[in-house]
């Protein structure tokens, strides 16, 4: 009896001290948190908390937030949990100079009207009792300046931290650098309509995605394609598929990254967003090229490309639609994170990436700078005629047209350096600085040609155009204009302007994980499915054609008056390919049952793990050392 009741004291004990150490820690450790996901969602990374140490204004954050209407919508409601532990850092680490608020706009009240003016959209609410509700930001600097993310879509998570400390640091920074471009492409979206689409109605070209997003933070201007001479306060100049670009030009570009200046270049052998772009016909299209490079300043670097073959690489090959049929494109290159140098800050922690058509870009061994890759092929890449690629042909010619090379090459480097010119004997066209006059040197002439750069600079090269191009680096949204990225492209070209331009701070943001974690194991499975049964579809397609050349043969070999009538070998040849056609679909429906088997076994293990095992593993750790006491006392 005595020990049931020091075992009841003892427990009584127990919980009083569990209770007095939770209320202890309640109000000492208020404002602690501890970070346990995976990819530190609810922690900033250290470029913001270093561009927070250099405030010099202090900021308001407003997060207007339907708090009542979202929470019945789980995705919302865990965003939005993600963005307030996300402000809770932000406030914590700026040293008093960013503050936030939590604002719940109800119909017709103020706090609307405030968020209706400080630039929140509105979003319709279908479903959760018609009211227009707001997920949106604001801030306000206090000197007056004011911006906004008008709506804080759930699909772009993964660019939630860099968005607002992009924000942070653009009003904190109101002076914006500038940025020339220079392209044969109508990137910029200030092409004057065709008739033709005005008769259509059809709305004016926009700016593509890359440039409208760096046109929120620098500012933005046209440099023409014959420029020979880059004005000295831009910071850093994007030459965009320089078609038949001239030597005054490259000349021109030469002396702006001598004189300290800043490139990013993109090249191509067969530029997809040109023939897209294009108003020729077929056949005109065919005549036809696409290709751009800059061969003096290439050459100059220690790089190389040629202009009409196109980088190829089953490894990394993208399934697309082909002539009707879903086949995987060896020039449509999907690049996964074992493809990029994670040790560049520009390249690293990007996941996908997508490249179209690009170049095969070489680096001499002779190259007089650095030269450092940022993603690149595999060592199975290959070569393919350009000329074959844009006539469109099927995957067999495909598969008969590639030439192994058995070597990786680079699809974006960055070369670094104190630079010397590409032309060492001055502008092109312009005579010798020497003047000949009797066999004498006449006095030199001053031209302003700059023969090496005073300190070390950067350009950074693309082998692909492509890969900035709309369709290959977003899907748009109807909704609000929005854009969602369908892959890192983006992050990584403006990784590229950013540490071009100086700016370290930003560049680790851009590729944050998600709170919604890829089932990776089931598109493996996926995967090694497609590929078991790829070759029953091809004999399925074998045996068509065979079936249909018996039958033409048959046919060609029958009277004229007979034509409607089929002979005993048409019959039988037509059984013979519907037994084969109906063999070949079984056998295909078997590998998918394969398939779906599979993954609900995978499903169902993981289902075992979370909901019963691992709880059942955390009861036993709570119990076992309980249990192991009470039997000591029992004993004693």
């Amino acid at each position: 009896m005595h020990g049931r009741v020091g075992i009841v004291t003892i427990f009584i004990i127990a919980l009083a001290g569990l209770l007095a150490i939770n209320l202890i820690a309640g109000q000492i450790l208020r404002n602690a948190n501890m970070d346990m996901t995976e990819q530190k969602l609810y922690t900033l990374s250290d470029g913001s908390r270093s561009m927070l140490e250099k405030l010099d204004d202090r900021m308001k954050i407003k997060f207007y937030y339907s708090k009542k209407s979202f929470n019945s919508i789980p995705i919302i409601a865990q965003h939005a949990a993600l963005i307030v532990g996300l402000l809770d850092q932000y406030q914590a680490h700026s040293d008093g100079m960013i503050s936030y608020e939590i604002l719940e706009p109800e119909p017709d009240g103020e706090i609307e009207e405030w968020a209706i003016k400080d630039g929140i959209q509105a979003l319709p609410a279908q479903g959760v009792g018609g009211d227009l509700l707001y997920l949106g930001l604001a801030i306000t600097s206090e000197v007056g300046v004011s911006d906004a993310i008008g709506f804080l879509d759930p699909q772009r998570e993964d660019r939630l931290e860099y968005d607002i400390s992009q924000m942070i640091s653009s009003m904190a920074n109101p002076e914006k650098q500038v940025i020339g471009v220079m392209s044969s492409l109508d990137i910029m979206g200030s092409a004057p309509m065709n008739p033709m689409m005005m008769n259509q109605r059809k709305p004016p070209p926009e700016p593509w995605v890359f440039i409208s997003e760096l046109q929120k933070l620098f500012n933005v201007r046209s440099v023409d394609l014959t420029a020979t001479d880059i004005d000295e306060d831009i910071d850093l100049l994007l030459v965009i598929h320089p078609k038949d670009i001239q030597e005054d030009t490259e000349y021109a570009i030469d002396q702006f990254i001598l004189g300290g200046g800043r490139a990013l270049i993109m090249v191509d052998p067969l530029c997809v967003a040109e023939i897209f772009g294009s108003p020729m016909g077929p056949q005109n299209q065919m005549q036809a090229t696409y290709d751009s490079t800059m061969t003096r300043l290439f050459k100059a670097w220690g790089l190389e490309m040629s202009k009409d073959k196109v980088l190829g690489d089953y490894s990394l090959a993208t399934q697309m639609a082909m002539q009707n049929r879903s086949v995987r494109h060896p020039a449509f290159l999907t690049i996964r994170e074992s493809q990029c140098n994670q040790n560049e800050i520009i390249s690293s922690e990007l996941e996908h990436l997508t490249v179209g058509q690009a170049g095969i870009l070489e680096v001499r061994d002779d190259a007089p700078y650095e030269i450092t890759r940022l993603f690149e092929s595999t060592e199975k890449a290959g070569e393919l005629n350009g000329f074959m690629l844009k006539l469109g042909i099927g995957e067999d010619q495909l598969k008969k047209d590639f030439k192994p090379l058995h070597e990786s090459f680079p699809l974006a480097v960055r070369v670094s350096g104190t630079f010397e010119t590409a032309f060492p004997g001055g502008p092109p066209g312009e005579p010798d600085n020497t003047a000949d006059s009797g066999g004498e040197e006449g006095p030199p002439q001053d031209t302003g040609h700059l023969a090496a750069a005073d300190e070390p600079g950067a350009v950074v090269v693309f082998a692909d155009v492509d890969f900035a191009y709309d369709q290959f680096v977003v899907q748009r949204q109807p909704l609000f204009n929005l854009y969602l990225q369908i892959n890192d492209n983006l992050n990584l070209l403006n990784n590229a302007v950013e540490h071009l331009l100086g700016s370290s701070d930003l560049i680790g943001l851009r590729t944050r994980g998600k709170s919604q974690r890829p089932f990776t194991r089931v598109d493996e499975l996926e995967i090694e499915a497609q590929e078991r049964y790829k070759g029953e579809e091809g004999e399925l397609v074998a045996k068509l054609e065979e079936a249909q050349r018996k039958l033409n043969e048959l046919q060609r070999g029958r009277d004229e008056d007979e034509r409607t009538i089929l002979s005993a070998a048409q019959v039988q040849a037509i059984k013979n390919f519907r037994r084969e056609q109906a063999a070949t679909k079984k056998r295909l429906r078997e590998v998918r049952h394969d398939l779906r088997k599979g993954i609900e076994a995978l499903g169902s293990k993981l289902k075992f793990i979370n909901i019963a095992l691992i709880p059942l593993l955390i009861l036993a750790a709570g119990f076992l050392p309980g249990y192991w006491r009470a039997s000591k006392l029992k004993k004693a």
